[in-house]
């Protein structure tokens, strides 16, 4: 994973470096999201492909809300 210290200009703008915009197919007018999530905030590339991302993202974050909380009626013991 690629770490980039990313200045916020006054008006709360950044730009998103080259390399990063190429890799996400970001051409300028495309919109790009903000997720927020436990351990900061993601940049996702709006799009067929982000929608799907995020999606998936929702159906990881509810596995792991209930991991663990399956109740089968029995025991491995049993």
């Amino acid at each position: 994973m690629e770490v980039l210290l990313i200045r916020v200009t006054s008006k709360g703008q950044v730009t998103i470096p080259k390399n990063i915009r190429e890799r996400l197919g970001i051409s300028p007018g495309d919109e790009v999201s903000f997720v927020e999530g436990d351990f900061g905030v993601e940049l996702v590339a709006s799009g067929e492909d982000s929608d799907r991302e995020g999606r998936l993202r929702q159906f990881d974050a509810a596995l792991k809300k209930y991991s663990g909380s399956l109740r089968l009626g029995m025991t491995t013991d049993e």
